[in-house]
């Protein structure tokens, strides 16, 4: 993610007020969204933090700052994230890394149910 990305998702999310408790999905690690693209968790992540939006990163890697690991496509997984009151799934460039594009948005739909918000992003430079 730029930085630019993560400002204007920022803005974005804290220009709403039904966006909490939101769902990071590809989250990936602490270390990835602090130490090596630290604009991540400096420019999104912690201002969102101290705006009151429960943040919860879900990754397929277990590591440090993941907190719930699994695949989304998993029913399990997926029946779990349903029943966590979610409002807001936040999907930044991922979705250029799945095989089944269609399945993971409609995944993410019936997490945040009716009302709820799926905010979608990709690199305009990946190669296909």
């Amino acid at each position: 993610m730029l930085e630019a990305e993560a400002v204007r998702l920022r803005e974005i999310l804290l220009g709403r007020e039904d966006v909490s408790p939101l769902l990071n999905l590809g989250s990936s690690t602490a270390a990835f969204r602090e130490i090596e693209k630290p604009h991540v968790d400096r420019a999104l992540f912690k201002p969102l933090s101290e705006a009151g939006v429960a943040v919860v990163h879900c990754d397929r890697k277990k590591a440090e700052g993941v907190d719930l690991v699994g695949d989304i496509l998993d029913p399990a997984l997926r029946a779990e994230l349903a029943s966590g009151g979610f409002r807001c799934v936040l999907v930044a460039n991922l979705l250029e890394h799945v095989r089944d594009r269609a399945a993971v948005a409609a995944a993410c739909e019936q997490i945040v149910g009716p009302g709820g918000l799926v905010l979608a992003t990709a690199p305009s430079s990946y190669p296909f």
